[in-house]
């Protein structure tokens, strides 16, 4: 009982304070403990109903753990919020089927502490936020975070050259298939595969049949 009382006037509180209606007018929340965080822009939250939700924070970008910075981007999440009651405020999902939130705790918004530390990118392709383009160049020019390391390379360019060593894998595997066990889906564009179960089996804008070692397995049907 004492948990959900925290909880709600946490919610209570960051839905009236001034900057985030005005500036950020999402009309969703989610108040609940970070229970866990995967990596530098990606947690679970459990609500005050034990029901657990997977957010990606909206609007930046952070090292994948296979790249430079990566666990330390990770860290430096965890360091802010693991254990903590959050609210997050959202509008949509992303094709994972994960919330893309903005994340308040103790009336910070940590979304932008992440770029103006230096430990994540502004995501420009998705934002047109001022706020955050400046936290970001800021961040460049004194060097903190990631921008210290040698030629640091964005997660999405990062993310596109993997992709592409993955889909070589994949076509290699698929010369190996036996004929009638293309029973998976993989798309084309993320390199991603789903089993027949998923909500996005046969359901991306590019994509195949694939055998079971085709692409990368999906984080929520397991591929």
């Amino acid at each position: 009982m004492k948990h959900l009382c925290k909880i709600l006037v946490l919610s209570a509180s960051l839905f009236m304070h001034p900057a985030w209606s005005e500036h950020h007018p999402l009309d969703k929340r989610i108040s609940g403990e970070v229970i866990r965080v995967i990596d530098g822009d990606t947690i679970v939250v459990l609500d005050q109903d034990q029901r657990r939700h997977k957010i990606r924070l909206a609007e930046i970008d952070t090292p994948e753990k296979s790249q430079a910075f990566g666990n330390q981007a990770k860290k430096a999440l965890s360091e802010k919020i693991f254990g903590k009651n959050v609210v997050v405020a959202y509008t949509d999902y992303d094709r994972y089927d994960r919330i893309l939130g903005k994340i308040r705790y103790d009336g910070r918004l940590i979304n932008h502490e992440m770029v103006e530390e230096g430990w994540a990118w502004h995501y420009r392709k998705y934002s047109d936020d001022e706020e955050l383009a400046g936290a970001e160049d800021n961040a460049r020019k004194s060097l903190l975070g990631l921008w210290n390391g040698k030629n640091p390379i964005p997660p999405w360019e990062y993310r596109h050259s993997t992709r592409d060593k993955s889909d070589s894998i994949s076509e290699a595997n698929e010369k190996r298939v036996e004929p009638g066990s293309l029973t998976h889906w993989l798309n084309t564009g993320s390199g991603v595969r789903h089993n027949k179960r998923c909500r996005w089996f046969s359901n991306t804008k590019r994509g195949k049949l694939a055998g079971p070692n085709g692409g990368r397995a999906c984080g929520n049907c397991g591929g």
